[in-house]
């Protein structure tokens, strides 16, 4: 439902303290992932879709239900890749060994259409790894760890069947999806 009202009526999730730790710790991953990685952020302005989206939304050229918010575009040894920054809690599930493919599911499912819609081969996931603290701060990073996950097909097609299933079945006729 989430997902059908953003789509329909533009309406957005309240702003939350994840939501305000994640962009108050987003500069400072980026800096982290072009000062150690080496990555040479794009300028994104360019290229996104400045009909219905925000400058930072990228469109897939073939399907119209095919858009994405992505942090960065960048290349990282000449390859270009997509490049998603996050802040976790140190006792976080579901993340593996520092360089490796192994990132939750939801996040995974995030950057594969991310991918899909900027037709990008490797996603990077800069993530800030901390704790909540009560202060001002709110946020305190303990360490960055970098993963790097390649586009899967056959993940890739799944997920557009589903999403062309949902803006068929629900966007187009403008019925809402069941609670």
């Amino acid at each position: 439902m989430d997902v059908y009202l953003r789509v329909i009526g533009g309406i957005e999730d309240n702003w939350n303290p994840r939501m305000e730790c994640g962009a108050m710790m987003e500069p400072v991953l980026r800096a982290h992932g072009q000062n150690h990685l080496r990555l040479q952020i794009e300028d994104t302005a360019a290229n996104a879709c400045h009909t219905t989206h925000e400058s930072d939304y990228r469109c897939h050229p073939s399907y119209p239900f095919a858009w994405a918010q992505i942090d960065d575009l960048a290349t990282l040894d000449g390859r270009p890749v997509c490049v998603d920054y996050k802040s976790q809690s140190r006792w976080a599930k579901g993340w593996g060994k520092a360089g490796s493919d192994e990132v939750p599911e939801p996040i995974r499912a995030q950057l594969a259409w991310e991918m899909f819609c900027a037709d990008r081969d490797l996603g990077v996931l800069v993530v800030g790894f901390g704790d909540d603290v009560k202060s001002h701060e709110i946020f305190e990073l303990s360490h960055v760890v970098i993963y790097r996950v390649e586009r899967c097909p056959q993940f890739e097609s799944y997920c557009t069947a589903v999403a062309k299933e949902f803006w068929e079945k629900h966007v187009i006729p403008g019925v809402p999806p069941e609670m």
